[in-house]
């Protein structure tokens, strides 16, 4: 996911697109996708990378018991907390258009 995150930023920013509508025929997946804002991107790569940090801190804890706990859950915490904050952004939003 956070390749195809990355991907679609370059072709986005870097190559633009070759139809008027904003649709290539020859992109396969990246084709399904919604387009990304870059604060879009940035905030699901950050995302991503959290909950990857967790997975590692997490194994390393059940492992070796390297560290404190609360260092284990604070990338889970950081990212859902980041997620919370979007989402509400995005509701929001919508209640405004609405009104």
């Amino acid at each position: 996911m956070l390749g195809i995150v990355a991907l679609r930023c370059a072709r986005y920013y870097l190559y633009g697109s070759n139809r008027r509508d904003g649709h290539d025929e020859d992109q396969g997946l990246l084709s399904d996708m919604p387009r990304l804002s870059c604060r879009k991107s940035v905030l699901t790569a950050t995302i991503l990378m959290g909950k990857f940090l967790f997975e590692v801190l997490c194994y390393l804890q059940l492992k070796w018991r390297l560290s404190n706990l609360i260092y284990v859950f604070l990338p889970l915490w950081l990212s859902l907390s980041l997620v919370i904050v979007e989402l509400t952004r995005h509701i929001v939003d919508i209640h405004k258009k609405a009104i």
